[in-house]
């Protein structure tokens, strides 16, 4: 997809610092996506990233606008 922001790479080093501070999880997801970039749900809908959030079971559930 495409970024609909052009982050500064104070912005990118944050992200990349971030994702590596989170549990394994977490961690797997976070490196699948950014904060920039647009995703395509199975729906088709386009939508971009807004929270990570983990449970007691490693499952991952990410909030989107």
């Amino acid at each position: 997809m495409a970024r609909f922001k052009q982050p500064t790479p104070e912005q990118e080093a944050g992200w990349k610092q971030w994702v590596a501070a989170q549990p394994k999880a977490a961690r797997k997801v976070a490196e699948r996506f950014d904060l920039w970039t647009l995703c395509r749900l199975t729906t088709n809908h386009r939508v971009s990233i807004m929270s990570f959030s983990g449970g007691t079971e490693g499952e991952v559930t990410l909030a989107v606008a």
